[in-house]
């Protein structure tokens, strides 16, 4: 499987996982979805693909990244979808290697 298609499928089952339909909208709920799921994918994927499959630009990408360690120690619930954006990641790109 390519590294698109896993990304793509890896996104759908995080939205599905956590119970929220994916949206561009800049509510603190989707943007903390975004943030988790592309930290998630970093290293997996270049941010020009997570960014396509966001419906983001790149740079968006980018300061999800950047900003990632304070979201996980300030920003309510978003630890607990990064641990899930995670393991959804792992399961995509690592365990069925």
């Amino acid at each position: 499987m390519e590294t698109r298609e896993k990304v793509g499928n890896a996104i759908k089952e995080f939205y599905n996982a956590v119970g929220i339909e994916m949206t561009t909208r800049r509510t603190a709920e989707q943007a903390k979805c975004r943030g988790a799921i592309s930290v998630a994918l970093r290293g997996k994927a270049t941010q020009e693909i997570i960014s396509s499959f966001l419906l983001k630009d790149r740079s968006s990408i980018a300061h999800y990244h950047s900003l990632h360690d304070q979201n996980m120690q300030f920003w309510e619930g978003y630890s607990r979808l990064w641990l899930i954006a995670s393991e959804v990641v792992f399961n995509h790109f690592e365990a069925k290697e």
